[in-house]
């Protein structure tokens, strides 16, 4: 992160009684950035709150497979270290991710010898530490292809990436982009399929800035939005498409009186920093989902929300956690469901 921080610092550390209060306590005057709110117009107007309906005998039920923070590590070693973290690190060290076969002298470094205690097993490991075997993946794949031929559509809602963060690279990520969608396309390739941006396919992880800030054409995420759009572009229609090419969000229609609105909100990652420099709505994403939204509670749709990190985690910075929140309470009569991954559980959240 060193060459995008200090792109950031440059731009908003303006005096010396700021730099000061960020890392002193009692010093000076900072802004703590993870707090910063700024205000969007929530238009009025809202309908009266319906009950939720009781369907007694339902027409059709959909199908749907969602999918998450799949985390493909290509260099995943059977037998290695499972448990590869520095002691008294605090999970911290540079491989903190394991799994892999590093070299024995950071092994013997990491751990007292060089004795493997929690060897990968071939399909995956129980600990955290580790991500997932490309046999995992595909074989997973190809099971649920095999086992469940009915799915009207599946939902992905980001991270391909493994977490060797310090190893990202553009080619990287596209190449593995491709390949795994390879492998849904073989297994499905007559499901659409509806994806939402992940905070690991930026390079670095989680940034992507919005078209005003400066030095946008060689800083901004256009080259992956880009990869996204065209890989996307086989289940989207190509207004969806130039919605991806502008902000990494889109809207698509899987069902009758059904929209579903895949949003990034990457724009709203802690760890964005490029959001430092102007928090306030970045790329207008929240005004444009509140103009999809409007649209649908004209027409009397149901909206499905899709996207990567959810607003009620502390990953998400709180200026856009409370507008969104706002967002969600006007149109609770349209908005019927919303799927989110980068927490790593199978969990409800309220």
């Amino acid at each position: 992160f060193q060459n995008e921080l200090y792109f950031v610092l440059e731009r908003v550390i303006f005096t010396p009684e700021e730099l000061c209060g960020i890392f002193v306590d009692d010093c000076g005057t900072p802004v703590n950035p993870l707090k910063v709110l700024w205000n969007l117009t929530i238009p009025g107007g809202k309908p009266a709150v319906k009950p939720w309906p009781t369907v007694k005998s339902p027409k059709k039920t959909q199908r749907v497979l969602h999918l998450s923070d799949i985390h493909v590590d290509r260099d995943y070693t059977i037998g290695s270290e499972a448990d590869c973290k520095m002691q008294n690190d605090n999970g911290k060290g540079t491989y903190a991710l394991c799994c892999r076969n590093y070299p024995s002298e950071m092994v013997e470094a990491r751990r007292t010898g060089a004795v493997v205690k929690s060897p990968a097993g071939k399909w995956g490991a129980v600990l955290e530490n580790c991500d997932l075997p490309y046999r995992t993946y595909e074989a997973a794949m190809k099971h649920i292809s095999e086992t469940h031929k009915d799915l009207n559509y599946i939902v992905i809602t980001g991270d391909f990436e493994a977490h060797d963060l310090w190893d990202y690279s553009k080619e990287k990520t596209e190449a593995n982009i491709a390949n795994v969608t390879e492998v849904l396309v073989r297994y499905f390739p007559n499901t659409p399929i509806y994806e939402s941006v992940g905070n690991h396919e930026a390079v670095p992880m989680d940034a992507m800035a919005p078209h005003n800030m400066d030095e946008y054409d060689t800083r901004g995420p256009t080259w992956l939005y880009n990869i996204l759009a065209d890989t996307w572009s086989r289940w989207i229609t190509p207004e969806s498409v130039k919605g991806v090419q502008y902000r990494a969000s889109y809207v698509e229609r899987p069902a009758p009186g059904l929209k579903l609105i895949s949003i990034n909100t990457v724009y709203c990652s802690a760890f964005n920093f490029y959001l430092y420099i102007n928090q306030t709505d970045p790329d207008g994403t929240l005004t444009w989902l509140i103009s999809e939204l409007l649209d649908s509670e004209s027409r009397g749709e149901k909206v499905h929300i899709i996207s990567h990190v959810p607003a009620g985690d502390d990953y998400c910075l709180k200026g856009w956690a409370h507008n969104f929140f706002d967002i969600v309470n006007r149109f609770e009569n349209t908005i019927a469901a919303q799927f989110y991954g980068h927490t790593h559980q199978d969990h409800f959240q309220v």
